[in-house]
């Protein structure tokens, strides 16, 4: 009986484990979830992960194997074209372009933050909190970054409304 009550808890305790967003940014060949590419290091367009223009991939993967993929429930940011783009907070509504990042179990949180993220880091986008959102270049989180990072965490357990589509959560800005 306790050798079953110990086993019970046991796999009670497995969604626990700690799992965490991995994102790279750099111009070498992605092996995990293509998100997006930008232009340069610094001061950069940007494009959707099925264009081919630039080099610099924004890869991400989630360290306990749970599956990414770029289909949409929620934007991490948005873009003014699939390429040669600039970019916008996806709380904006001038650009028809998502970027997106969605797990297939469990949600993923993105937030903006005007410093350096502990959790992973997608970019930076060249606002500041009393600027604008939309109209933006964007660069990487360590080269030459912007005031504005974007942010974002992998949760293993699904909010009520995520648990079904294993939606992507966007948080307003973080002060």
């Amino acid at each position: 009986m306790k050798k079953w009550l110990m086993i019970l808890i046991l796999l009670l305790l497995i969604p626990l484990v700690h799992a965490t967003l991995s994102c790279t940014i750099s111009n070498s060949t992605c092996t995990n979830t293509d998100i997006f590419h930008i232009s340069n290091s610094s001061n950069a367009h940007a494009e959707q992960n099925n264009e081919s223009d630039y080099d610099f991939i924004v890869c991400c993967s989630e360290t306990g194997g749970t599956t990414l993929n770029t289909t949409c429930g929620t934007s991490i940011i948005n873009l003014s074209s699939s390429t040669n783009a600039h970019v916008e907070q996806s709380n904006e509504t001038d650009y028809h372009f998502s970027v997106c990042i969605t797990p297939n179990t469990g949600t993923i949180n993105c937030t903006y933050q005007t410093t350096n993220c502990s959790q992973a880091c997608l970019g930076t986008i060249s606002t500041s909190i009393s600027g604008t959102y939309t109209n933006l270049h964007i660069a990487d989180c360590t080269t030459d970054p912007y005031a504005t990072y974007i942010c974002c965490d992998y949760n293993a357990q699904p909010s009520a409304a995520g648990a079904a589509t294993g939606a992507t959560t966007i948080y307003g800005l973080v002060y």
